[in-house]
């Protein structure tokens, strides 16, 4: 199987520093980072939901949400511009 390179996993991945030994998938007992995405609960999310988060939002989010029902909702409603960037 190829991706978008038009190489395999095994071609892109050949030049890279040998990784052995590294763990790659965590237990949740020992997260690579103690604090990371969140996991919004209340009534925009009654069943849960994650939202990424890199680091630059900073460690606390509170305010308005707008919540869209998929993403190409969210899409539509950024090009008619009534999504703002918070001041």
């Amino acid at each position: 199987m190829h991706d978008v390179t038009g190489k395999t996993l095994a071609e892109n991945v050949k030049d890279l520093p040998d990784s052995a030994g590294q763990p790659i998938i965590h237990p949740l007992s020992s997260p690579i980072k103690a604090s990371g995405h969140s996991d919004p609960q209340g009534n925009l999310a009654p069943e849960g939901a994650v939202a990424k988060i890199t680091g630059k939002e900073g460690l606390v989010f509170t305010g308005p949400a707008k919540v869209y029902d998929s993403e190409e909702e969210m899409l539509h409603a950024l090009e008619r511009k009534e999504i703002e960037k918070a001041t």
